[in-house]
């Protein structure tokens, strides 16, 4: 699972640009100050790759970003990583993006 899309990094354009998360980190909160404006209980962190090929030859990423959503943690609930691109997807930075 990861997503494709144009990146503009270093002067270059990349068109395909291979966007995976690495790890998705959930916090249960315990003990943590509850004045926050938007409280979120997750981190996903993205790795951006020129392309697939630099990704499975494990050459360094581009870029790497983070994006912290809420993770639903219900019994019924998506994964963590899919609700992480199902977050990714409602960005408008994502919107474009194509699911490969």
């Amino acid at each position: 699972m990861a997503l494709e899309k144009e990146i503009s990094k270093f002067g270059i354009t990349v068109n395909n640009a291979y966007h995976v998360i690495n790890h998705v980190y959930y916090d249960k909160g315990l003990n943590s100050p509850t004045a926050l404006a938007e409280p979120t209980n997750a981190t996903a962190v993205v790795f951006i790759y020129s392309d697939v090929d630099a990704k499975t030859n494990n050459a360094e990423p581009m870029e790497r970003i983070t994006h912290n959503f809420n993770l639903d943690t219900s019994s019924d609930s998506e994964d963590a990583l899919t609700q992480a691109y199902t977050y990714l997807k409602t960005l408008d930075e994502y919107s474009d993006a194509t699911d490969v």
